[in-house]
């Protein structure tokens, strides 16, 4: 994400915004998991959460250090996810070969593994979505001089 010099651009929001286009992209993967339980030879494919947050914080040292109005995941290339065309910006995980046992039909998806990793992903969506709906609260109260949003 290349932002610069808007209000919108300031503060915890594009932190937030990349959070829930990286959690929204997640949740995808997991679900394609999901659909391919039972499809021979699939593989579990997975985002690295560690990576992307060491992305994202870098990306708030260097806005920190350089200019507070520019927030700047990557290098402005974002790297392909998976096979439906998403994208989101930074290193990513395609296929994970050695996760988990496989079965008779070399799958290696385990439905509860998925489940609780769905369930996790989905309260860090919500959870970022509604910091930033509070965030978006306070400055339209701000734009329309009414206190408390």
């Amino acid at each position: 994400m290349k932002v610069t010099g808007t209000l919108f651009n300031i503060g915890s929001a594009p932190v937030m915004e990349e959070t829930l286009q990286f959690a929204e992209a997640r949740h995808r993967l997991i679900l394609s998991n999901v659909a391919n339980a039972d499809t021979p030879n699939y593989r579990r494919q997975d985002l690295d959460e560690a990576r992307f947050t060491r992305t994202l914080e870098r990306a708030i040292r260097e806005r920190s250090d350089h200019h507070p109005n520019k927030f700047q995941m990557s290098s402005g290339a974002r790297d392909p996810i998976s096979t439906w065309g998403g994208t989101f910006p930074g290193p990513r995980v395609a296929r994970m070969a050695h996760e988990g046992p496989t079965r008779h039909d070399e799958n290696n998806i385990s439905m509860e593994r998925e489940m609780s990793a769905l369930a996790m992903n989905a309260g860090k969506f919500t959870s970022m979505a509604s910091l930033l709906r509070k965030e978006w609260g306070q400055l339209r109260a701000a734009i329309n001089e009414r206190p408390g949003a």
